[in-house]
């Protein structure tokens, strides 16, 4: 456990972990943007506007000595604002929380932290996960939403085997993340997104990274060396289960080459990125149809590309250039056959060709939709 000082008496030994392996990260990083990290900043002042508490904490980095406007990127991300707590997110280099802090709210160095009316914590994995993520991502890998399509062709419903011209739409897999303040704008310059893009991908397909920088990994690993017992390991179930995926796939990286077919196959080349305002989507390239033979190309089972999901999920909500997380699911047009040559099952338009009328279909189910919320603080 860390000593007991001004930093450590202020976050719990999770979140002090995080801000300290955060600062570290900072350090490899010098000034660019993915040195930055995400922190939730909560103020309860009293009788205030969620303007005027905005505007308090502003001040604070303002008036605080060895940290300049460039050290913290806001954009006014006032996500919660009620009567009581007005909260929102930064993104702050370094040890600019450590040195606002002590500076406004500590009498010296050595004094315990008291901070009155405001709840600093640097933003957890695990809180960037919008509810019901896991959930959704249950339900892909059991396949228990692959069967539903949503079917567009020509020619009568009732002869489905006579029509070969017919292509299906089916779901592809997805995540949608918000970027963090700063991501877009940073040091005063507006980021290509082909960049933004670019270092969040190189962030999640170094698996070294994200093991270093994930706290469930570090604590799964510290007890589980310690051969502490069941009733005395303080890590859930589901903290294990993300600490095992990202063990099990920096586990899969060859040693004389480098290579993982996880990182390097799956996330590297069979997903798409794109930036959609302020967020970034991840999509696969392949539907849910056709996962195994991706997955057979890369020499892996099925149970090894979803652990490899299981571990770019996780990936994801480490990344300091990462504000939210959450399950969204894309649309695919395959033949009816299953294969994505879309000349070889070409819709023909009858009412152009013969005159007769032609039918679209709607054959079964619902497109399943992902709502994005910001931000999620429980713990999933």
């Amino acid at each position: 456990m860390p000593d007991s000082n001004a930093i450590s008496t202020f976050y719990s030994y999770s979140l002090y972990y995080i801000q300290k392996v955060a600062t570290s990260h900072t350090s490899s990083k010098s000034t660019t943007s993915s040195g930055y990290h995400p922190y939730l900043i909560c103020s309860s002042n009293p009788d205030q506007s969620g303007k005027q508490r905005e505007e308090l904490i502003n001040e604070l980095f303002t008036n605080t000595p060895n940290v300049s406007a460039t050290h913290y990127y806001t954009e006014g991300n006032l996500f919660i604002n009620t009567n009581e707590m007005s909260c929102g997110v930064l993104r702050a280099y370094d040890n600019t929380i450590e040195l606002v802090l002590l500076h406004h709210f500590a009498t010296d160095s050595t004094s315990l932290l008291d901070v009155p009316y405001m709840n600093v914590n640097p933003l957890h994995s695990s809180m960037k996960m919008i509810v019901h993520t896991v959930d959704v991502l249950e339900s892909w890998f059991s396949g228990s939403d692959s069967i539903d399509l949503v079917t567009i062709g020509a020619g009568d419903m009732e002869n489905d085997d006579e029509d070969e011209d017919e292509q299906i739409q089916v779901k592809i897999l997805g995540i949608q993340t918000l970027l963090c303040p700063g991501v877009q704008d940073f040091n005063n310059e507006v980021i290509a997104n082909v960049d933004i893009v670019k270092d969040i991908k190189s962030f999640i397909t170094d698996g070294e990274s994200v093991k270093m920088l994930s706290y469930y990994n570090h604590l799964v690993e510290m007890e589980d060396d310690a051969n502490e017992s069941s009733d005395t390991k303080t890590y859930t179930p589901r903290m294990k289960q993300w600490s095992d995926a990202v063990s099990t796939v920096t586990s899969w990286t060859n040693d004389e080459d480098g290579s993982n077919p996880c990182l390097d196959g799956l996330i590297g080349q069979q997903m798409k990125y794109e930036i959609d305002g302020k967020s970034l989507v991840i999509t696969a390239k392949y539907s849910l149809w056709e996962a195994q033979q991706v997955f057979d190309e890369l020499g892996i089972s099925k149970g090894d590309g979803e652990t490899c999901i299981w571990y770019m999920t996780y990936a994801l909500g480490v990344s300091p250039m990462i504000c939210s997380v959450g399950p969204k699911t894309g649309v695919k047009t395959l033949c009816k056959d299953g294969t994505s040559d879309l000349s070889k099952c070409p819709i023909i338009d009858e009412s152009s060709s013969n005159g007769s009328s032609g039918k679209s279909r709607f054959v079964a189910g619902v497109v399943m939709s992902a709502v994005f919320v910001a931000f999620s603080l429980g713990m999933l």
